[in-house]
Parts: structure tokens; C-alpha cells; sequence
């Protein structure tokens, strides 16, 4: 589920998004990664971000759930634009949707800068900047009919009007030669995939 057999070999370093939810992040990162594993704590997403490409960083990021907020909230995947290295999201958790007395709730987003391995039951995720003022549902209209099968969108505007950002969920993970990347239209520059994870599974607790 995981991208790359580093993630879950042990002995990586995390890096957990405080703010609000950080305790339940750090809680939920504890529960899946185990809790001994190493964790560097940061006030923002760019700060915890920026801790997987620096020399000696964490392998593993964990962020509060996606959303349209500003910097300190769900607007992180913005900072997703290409980097180097790459960023992507790998996994969404708890992977175990039900939870039991006890356990922490909430959900958060783990992003490495290796991509994800497909589970046989997964989302992707792409960054898509749009010309113009389309509306939500002409975004989805392009993607759907590209061939893809979306489930979800966020939207950023960018400083400057420099067009709308929009980040799409979509069935499937998808490769970056995916011909129906280039059949988007709308767009001002190449759609670019960022990731994608597993479905939660519902597990009766």
C-alpha cells in the first residue's frame, strides 16, 4: 500500500504537521507506523514538507486531511508543485475506518518522495491548473472526459490570477505516461500526478 519497501521497513523518521489536530495526527501516525518510530514535530505543512528534502530528513510526512483552507490547514497540497524530489501522497489513515473505544479518530494524509504501490483498490490523485474561470463542475466535465472517473475535487486560486489550481481525486492511480493526462482540456500547463492510496477498509471493530 506504501510506495517503496523503505516505508515499511522500519527504522524511518516522521515528520508530524502540529497545529490543530497535530495530537490526533501524531496518535494516528503512532497507531500505523508503530510507536516507536522517530518523529520530528513542525508548526505547518511547509515546515513538515520540507523536512522530506532536506539531507537527513524524515521518510515520511503526515498532514491534516486535504481542503481549500490556507497553509496551516488543508491547502497543503498546493506545495505538492513539482519539486525536487517529487512529493507524493501515499497513503490516507486510519486504514481501519472503524474505530474502537480508545483509539484516535480523525484521518491524515501521508506523503514520501517516492509514489505509491498499488493495492488493487485505490484512488490517485493529480494537480491540475485551469485557464480562465471554469466552473467546479466544468473541471469535473474535462477530467470525465478524458476518460478518468473522478470522486473529488479541491480548488486554490493562485496569487496573481494566475489561473485555478485544482487538485482531482479520481479512481485508480495513475501512471505518469497515462495517455489521458494529455486529453484534459483547459489547462495551462500538463496535468501532474501526485500520489494516491489505498481505500479505507471497514473493519467491524
Amino acid at each position: 500500500m506504501f510506495g517503496a519497501a523503505l516505508i515499511i521497513e522500519g527504522g524511518q523518521t516522521m515528520a508530524v504537521c502540529d497545529g490543530e489536530g497535530g495530537e490526533a495526527r501524531l496518535a494516528l501516525a503512532r497507531e500505523h507506523f508503530g510507536p516507536l518510530t522517530s518523529v520530528r514535530r513542525h508548526h505547518n505543512p511547509s515546515q513538515t514538507l520540507a523536512d522530506l528534502t532536506r539531507e537527513g530528513g524524515a521518510q515520511l510526512a503526515v498532514l491534516p486531511p486535504l481542503g481549500e483552507g490556507e497553509d496551516a490547514q488543508g491547502g497543503w497540497w498546493r506545495m505538492l508543485a513539482p519539486t525536487s524530489p517529487a512529493l507524493y501522497i501515499i497513503a490516507k489513515i486510519p486504514f481501519w475506518t472503524r474505530r474502537a473505544e480508545g483509539l484516535p479518530v480523525g484521518e491524515a494524509y501521508v506523503v514520501a518522495t517516492v509514489p505509491p504501490d498499488a493495492s488493487g483498490a485505490d484512488l490517485g490523485l493529480m494537480t491540475l491548473l485551469f485557464s480562465g474561470e471554469p466552473s467546479r463542475a466544468r473541471m469535473m466535465e474535462h477530467v470525465t472526459n478524458a476518460g478518468f472517473e473522478p470522486t473529488a475535487l479541491w480548488v486554490k486560486r493562485l496569487p496573481g490570477d494566475a489561473g485555478l489550481l485544482a487538485l482531482v481525486e479520481v479512481k485508480n492511480l495513475i501512471a505518469p505516461e497515462d495517455p489521458r493526462l494529455s486529453a484534459i482540456a483547459g489547462l495551462d500547463m500538463p496535468a501532474r500526478v501526485v500520489g494516491g492510496y489505498a481505500l479505507p477498509l471497514n473493519e467491524t471493530a
